[in-house]
């Protein structure tokens, strides 16, 4: 978070990219979103509008499977997109986001660290729209609860959003290959010895495939290969 707020944003890019592939799974859930978002907002400051949308969105499905403590990621994810929103030119869906979150964002929305991040989203917004127009959006977005700016933002058309199929596309033949035997169970030095490679390079191409897949943990990558006949 400390690299974050120095706006060292390609160190703690690296950092969170290779904690995530190192995370333990059995951390708590809570812990767990909380390093994603984190990267999610990290990729947002560096114009990496596309894959912080990824993070952001499918996280914002994760949180609303698990309970309230997990739950309570909800603002985070929200005002990512928000973000995104606004980078993308659409400061009309930002602003109708940053009302609903007005009241949560003392308590919830922000780490020690990222107290400006709801004040520089909304400075983006106010220049590009009138005084009057973010006046009117906000006040929208503060009858709506976080529930239903989380449906409003998962049936908003996202520029480039793109299919799991369609991802799927991306991957290079090397990395379908070490898709293929992490679902088959292998950790990550047994993949790397069967494919002749350093822990460390699987490790690179599995930050790689979630980017790719839009996806976050182990078990999303099984599930998927499973579901697209790679396992």
């Amino acid at each position: 978070e400390n690299l974050r707020q120095e706006g060292r944003y390609s160190d703690a890019e690296v950092i969170y990219e290779q904690t995530v592939q190192t995370i333990n799974e059995a951390l708590p859930k809570e812990e767990f979103i909380v390093i994603w978002l984190n990267l999610g907002f990290t990729y947002l400051r560096m114009g990496k509008h596309d894959r912080s949308r990824r993070i952001f969105l499918d996280n914002l499905v994760e949180i609303q499977k698990f309970n309230r403590s997990v739950y309570n990621e909800l603002p985070h994810c929200l005002l990512g997109l928000a973000g995104v929103a606004v980078a993308e030119g659409n400061a009309q869906l930002a602003a109708r986001i940053l009302g609903a979150l007005e009241a949560h964002k003392q308590s919830l929305v922000f780490w020690p660290t990222d107290r400006s991040e709801f004040e520089t989203i909304l400075a983006a917004v106010k220049a590009q729209l009138s005084e009057k127009q973010s006046s009117q959006l906000m006040k929208e977005g503060r009858a709506l609860t976080l529930s239903d700016t989380a449906r409003l933002v998962q049936s908003h058309e996202w520029r480039g959003k793109t299919s799991m199929g369609e991802r799927s596309k991306q991957l290079t033949k090397r990395e379908i290959e070490i898709l293929r035997l992490v679902a088959q169970g292998l950790s990550d030095a047994q993949v790397a010895e069967r494919l002749v490679l350093s822990p460390r390079t699987i490790n690179a191409h599995l930050t790689s495939i979630y980017n790719k897949l839009g996806i976050n943990s182990r078990s999303a990558a099984t599930r998927y290969a499973m579901e697209h006949g790679l396992a």
